[in-house]
């Protein structure tokens, strides 16, 4: 069919078909496979013979016949002088253009002086101009024919004006007609060409087309009426959408297509290392079952020996010497099969070899013991030194049948032990040989592969990349052009076009040696990083028992969040790409911690099947897969494609559980983790909470408004940063570079520098030479991404290093961030020929991978490089530690990040209380650095690690040395009003989770007030509760004394570090009445720190997940101790909280600082520096009261902290004044007389 033509279309035939057709014409007949080349020749000749017949039969009547043209062009061509004389007959010379533009400039001039001098002085001084000008418009065609003399001018402009309309029309005519006649002499030509090429038998037009090609075009046109009915039915069926690429279960055709020529030589050593391989393998089981063997012949040995000699005399000992092998084999033998047979054993050492075991007497017809010892399974040398020197404490030679039975057992163990030491020495030699002989076969094949993968970027010609800096934005765009960007991003973000992809299937990690590859997405970073740096994750404070993946997510959830708000959050559309291995415990992951902030139909699973490596088969000379291999994903390419497969997806939706589940067998209770949710693996509910997408991925995100796909890795350690998960420049780039030169992919890359290639760890990105942008010709380059498996050849690690010298020692190397286009995507992804599958060897085994960065170097994509903001770094192994402890240590002091945990955590614990099924128990908790003698983290069964556990009132005298871990106890006194939420909001922002822990008390009147008393403590409690903080509701019931006395009791009994309390009673300001007032009470009795908010501090209003804490502290010269408490009790220098130093009275009359004031301050600067908290010095005109008071409500300090003398027995009236004055909170704090300096 390939060979047929077509009258409609003949560019479809191909090259072969179009020179068979152009030399026997449509009518020839039908030409079998090999005799093309006769039947050309055939034709040619033919051709040939009738074309010389033509040339003879048109000499002989025309001897010029084809030369009339030849002549005629070259009288046209030949040149013609001015000199030259007018012809006989009249006719004008033929003249060059320049002579005939000199003729006409000449005679011009003569003219004008010829009608000067003919014409009378009067008419000239009438019509000078006129006459002149009438002469300088004639024509000089007409006007130097003109005889001069014999007749005046007048008469003769006259005669020439006759003929002016008749040689402009003329023209005209000439110049219309010129073009028509041109095309009209090119068609002649051409004509002249084809009937000079006219195949033979073509000139019979209306000759019918031969059968054969009736019949074919017959059947083309019936095969695309079938196919045009399947695809409309498949359309039909699936709702119009087109057909995108097919699934791939089987890369067996793409290691065929991939070696090309190099196909026979890679089958041959394929099968080499399989032969070699298998041979080695039965060596290994003969070893194997040697061993055993000997072993158990030893054991055998010894008991009929010792049977033997106890017949004849007990107490003579009998000794059995061996070879140290046999022995430590029999031990090992004996250990591991205890109360079991040798035939056990056997089954053991060989493990899962499928080969049959092999029969030791090799056709020998005896018995058990004699084919056993044949063999030389017991390596049991009795020689007579042994003898000698074993038996020397024998004081007499026993004779008899005794002496007999032992001579020939050693004489036949003597025997079998030299012929097994032997044969397990062959057997050694050989087994070291086969090893030898797998590294030749194993080499040639990771070769081959090598210059298959590098072959198509071998073909090209690449130069160094243009890349658009990041820090050079405002430049190309403008500053004003910036903002509208990035305004427009924000936009993109709440309105949902965005969508993040995050690959997580390859993303395996091995801290030590020994172990085996973890998952990353299920692993806690801590306790991976604990293996590596023990000591110092043990100092560390930190959020343990979230794993990675919950943490990209977050991460990714805060950064929208805090850049487009709540509702970009809800648009937000995350898709997962995982194994089958991580399918259930991601879903798990994501179930109990309710999506980490996303909506539930938002986040979308797509599950890869892994493959395992393919062999040569010979008896199907073809590769297929090696069952029981090792598996390994296919790539970042095939998780691209899977986008494109319809149903390939899955959401989880919500499904009501049963009241209650039987118990499966063989399902421990421990095992439910492992499963999906809080449903068993296999059971109808884990099957029904998974909805298929009826469309492709691509479809759905573009359905749900997404423009943009922005793929990730796990591994990414800068996208657990709140800042770099989404960032706003790079995206505001990224559009500004599709607007001006068509980009619709973009790369985010990074420089790296020095004699170690970097990049080719993730990839180098480089550029064609002359190959311009389709979009915008006058644009920058496009760029490819080349993955590290395609750049192995030595020819491109020459390239390499020449642009690397060219670029000054500088490499381009890929993050493997990508920004495509979904638009874009869904053009692409319509076959698989858009991807460079590149073939691995691994342990004599092919694997085929596909990545991602083959779409860089699609015909239609436009893939333009940004540096990142900071260089990427991947948690991928032991060498990142101390990039991930910082990565991740700053992410748990995040106040977005552990409110989210929070969150996420009140959840569960309400889940799991209405929950009548057993689920999963979630433990997120803050554990504070300590050293590694005085705290070990404490770990769950699942390897979680659960919060410091706290202990009753009974049990508070052993925990008072501890502190709770050196925190402190926050007592809340609840009351509904207004005032205690302010306070419990200033308690949200100075909490340490881990180390503080906070108790919410209420005192009621009677036990009928004790359920209300306790729903108000409860909502209070969830708020704290969010800050991963431990609480207590205690319910005091009122004594019999005051109530200012029941609150210090209660202090004293817990005991307690800081009263928080509010005041409706002073929130009055200076119209407040202290008479009566519980606080003012509380200020005078206890000696605790007391932090006292009134319903109109309005500054003491704190989100404590986004603000930074401002304290102001009074500086005085017993205040110290005050500011200590402040900057390591309050404050949060990971926060980035700041201390206000305020001294009173500090400047002079001349507006100067005093001395005293000036190095006061400076020491509490020091103080506070060494703390690691920000010092502001604001030293003051005026008194704490009024002045302080004024630059705290400039400044928005959420709290006013002053001290006072524990010893005073009234309050100081400075102190009522600021209470009174501030619109913060007042923390009071009372010294100690130990405390003073």
């Amino acid at each position: 069919m390939g060979a047929a033509v077509s009258l409609d279309d003949p560019d479809k035939r191909t090259a072969r078909a179009k020179e068979l057709d152009k030399l026997g014409g449509l009518q020839r007949a039908a030409v079998r496979r090999g005799q093309s080349f006769n039947k050309r020749m055939e034709w040619l000749g033919d051709q040939l013979h009738e074309q010389g017949e033509q040339m003879e039969e048109a000499l002989s009547k025309d001897p010029l016949a084809g030369r009339h043209d030849i002549i005629k062009q070259m009288k046209q061509k030949r040149p013609v002088t001015s000199s030259s004389a007018p012809s006989p007959g009249g006719r004008k010379p033929r003249l060059s253009v320049k002579e005939w533009q000199n003729m006409k400039h000449d005679a011009v001039r003569e003219l004008e002086r010829r009608a000067q001098t003919a014409v009378p002085d009067s008419r000239l001084k009438a019509e000078p101009q006129e006459n002149s000008k009438q002469v300088r418009q004639q024509g000089w065609n007409d006007s130097h024919h003109l005889v001069a003399g014999g007749g005046s001018v007048a008469a003769t402009l006259k005669s020439t004006a006759d003929k002016n309309s008749d040689i402009r029309a003329k023209l005209s005519d000439y110049y219309i007609n010129l073009e028509t006649k041109v095309k009209a002499s090119q068609a002649e030509k051409t004509q002249k060409l084809k009937n000079l090429y006219q195949p033979v038998g073509s000139s019979k037009k209306s000759a019918p087309l031969p059968e054969w090609r009736q019949n074919i075009m017959v059947a083309k046109k019936t095969a695309w009426k079938a196919v045009g009915t399947l695809v409309k039915l498949q359309l039909a069926a699936r709702g119009g959408r087109p057909l995108g690429v097919k699934r791939m279960d089987s890369f067996s055709y793409y290691i065929q297509d991939l070696l090309g020529s190099d196909l026979e030589r890679f089958q041959e050593e394929s099968v080499r290392f399989q032969e070699t391989y298998r041979a080695s393998e039965d060596t290994r089981q003969l070893l194997s079952e040697l061993r055993v063997t000997q072993a158990s012949l030893v054991q055998d040995a010894a008991a009929d020996c010792t049977d033997s000699i106890s017949g004849g005399l007990a107490s003579i000992p009998v000794v059995v010497t061996a070879s140290k092998t046999s022995i430590d084999v029999a031990a090992a033998s004996t250990s591991k099969t205890k109360g079991g047979t040798i035939n056990s054993a056997k089954q053991k050492d060989q493990g899962s070899s499928k080969l049959p075991p092999v029969n030791g007497t090799k056709g020998r017809n005896s018995a058990a013991g004699e084919g056993a010892l044949t063999l030389g399974s017991a390596l049991m040398r009795t020689t007579r030194q042994d003898q000698s020197s074993k038996n020397a404490g024998v004081d007499a030679r026993i004779p008899g049948a005794v002496t007999s039975t032992q001579s020939i057992a050693s004489k036949d163990m003597n025997l079998g032990g030299t012929i097994s030491a032997e044969r397990e020495q062959v057997l050694m030699r050989q087994l070291e040989e086969y090893n030898s002989q797998l590294d030749q076969p194993l080499q040639l094949m990771t070769m081959f592969a090598k210059r298959c993968n590098s072959k198509w970027t071998e073909a090209q010609q690449w130069d160094a990349p243009h890349v658009h800096s990041l820090s050079g934005f405002g430049i190309s765009a403008g500053g004003g052009q910036v903002a509208v960007y990035r305004k427009t991003v924000l936009q993109m973000l709440k309105q949902g076009e965005f969508a993040v992809q995050v690959l997580v299937g390859e993303d395996y990690i091995k801290i030590k040696e020994n172990q085996r590859p973890v998952s990353l997405w299920s692993s806690d970073p801590w306790t991976l990083l604990s293996m590596v740096m023990p000591a110092k994750v043990a100092s560390l404070e930190r959020v343990q028992g979230v794993p990675m993946g919950p943490r990209l997510l977050m991460s990714l959830v805060n950064s929208v969040e805090a850049l487009a708000g709540a509702e970009a959050v809800k648009k937000l559309c995350v898709v997962l790409h995982c194994n089958e291995e991580q399918e259930d415990g991601l879903v798990e992951d994501i179930k109990i911690r309710r999506f980490c902030g996303l909506e539930r139909e938002n986040v979308i699973i797509v599950v890869e099947r892994r493959s395992p490596g393919y062999e040569f088969n010979i008896s199907e000379r073809r590769f297929t897969k090696k069952l029981g291999s090792p598996c390994h994903v296919a790539g970042s390419g095939y998780s691209m494609m899977q986008l494109a497969w319809p149903q390939e997806a899955y959401t989880i939706v919500e499904v009501s559980e049963p009241s209650a589940q039987p118990k499966t067998p063989g399902l421990a209770a421990g095992d439910l983790s492992t499963s999906s949710g809080s449903s068993p693996m296999g059971s109808p509910l884990r099957f029904k909470e998974r909805q298929l997408l009826p469309s492709t991925v691509l479809d759905y995100l573009h359905g749900h408004g997404a423009k943009w796909l922005l793929c990730r890795r796990l591994h990414d350690l800068s996208l657990f940063q709140p800042d770099s998960v989404v960032d706003v420049d790079s995206l505001a780039y990224s559009l500004f570079l599709k607007e001006q030169n068509g980009a619709n992919m973009v790369v985010q890359v990074d420089t790296f520098t020095g004699n170690k290639n970097v990049g080719i760890a993730q990839g180098v990105v480089l550029g064609h030479k002359n190959h311009k942008s389709e979009a915008r010709v006058s644009g920058p380059l496009s760029v490819v991404d080349v993955k590290p498996l395609d750049l192995q050849s030595p020819k491109l690690v020459a390239a390499a290093a020449e642009l690397r010298s060219k670029a000054k020692g500088r490499l381009v190397g890929s993050s493997r961030r990508y920004t495509f286009d979904i638009q874009l995507l869904r053009g692409l992804l319509v076959t698989a020929s858009v991807f460079r599958p590149a073939i691995s060897v691994r342990d004599g085994l092919v694997h085929i991978t596909f990545d991602a960065s083959d779409l860089t170097a699609a015909a239609s994509a436009h893939c333009v490089a940004i540096t990142n903001r900071t260089p990427a770094k991947c948690f991928t192994g032991p060498e990142e530690t101390e990039v991930a402890i910082s990565v991740i240590h700053a992410q748990d002091s995040s106040q977005s990040f552990r409110k989210l945990l929070g969150e996420i955590t009140k959840y569960i614990a309400s889940a799991a209380s209405k929950s009548s099924s057993p689920c999963k128990v979630l433990t997120a908790s803050v554990v504070q650095g300590t050293t590694p003698e005085r705290h070990q983290p404490r770990n769950s069964s699942k390897g979680q690690y659960v919060a410091p556990s706290y202990g009753t009132q009974e049990s508070d005298s052993v925990e008072t040395a501890e502190k709770v871990l050196h925190g402190q106890r926050i007592v809340l006194l609840v009351a509904d009003n207004s005032a205690t939420q302010v306070a419990a909001q200033l308690i949200m922002s100075i909490v340490r989770p881990g180390k503080d822990r906070v108790h919410l008390v209420s005192i009621i009147q009677s036990l009928t007030q004790e359920k209300a008393a306790r729903d108000l403590c409860s909502q209070y409690e969830a708020s704290l509760k969010s800050t991963l903080v431990d609480t207590q509701i205690d319910i005091l019931t009122k004594d019999s004394g005051t109530l200012v006395d029941q609150v210090e009791s209660y202090m004293e009994k817990l005991p307690a570090d800081l009263l928080v309390m509010g005041s409706m009673s002073l929130s009055k300001g200076a119209a407040a009445v202290p008479i009566g007032s519980v606080s003012v009470g509380l200020l005078r009795a206890i000696s605790k720190p007391i932090l006292i908010a009134k319903s109109t501090s309005k500054n003491a209003n704190i989100v404590w997940s986004k603000d930074k804490l401002k304290c102001m502290v009074q500086v005085d010269h017993t205040s110290r101790p005050m500011l200590k408490y402040v900057c390591s009790k309050l404050l949060n220098a990971v926060r980035y909280d700041k201390v206000y130093l305020a001294r009173a009275d500090a400047k002079d009359k001349a507006q100067q600082e005093t001395m005293t004031s000036r190095r006061l301050i400076e020491s509490f600067h020091d103080i506070a520096s060494g703390l690691h908290v920000e010092a502001i010095k604001r030293p003051l005109d005026g008194s704490f009261d009024e002045e302080g008071c004024r630059v705290a409500d400039v400044e928005k300090c959420h709290i006013m902290a002053t001290q006072i003398p524990s010893s005073a027995s009234s309050l100081p009236e400075s102190l009522m004044k600021v209470i009174k004055n501030t619109r913060s909170a007042v923390l009071v704090y009372k010294s100690r007389g130990g405390d003073e300096f």
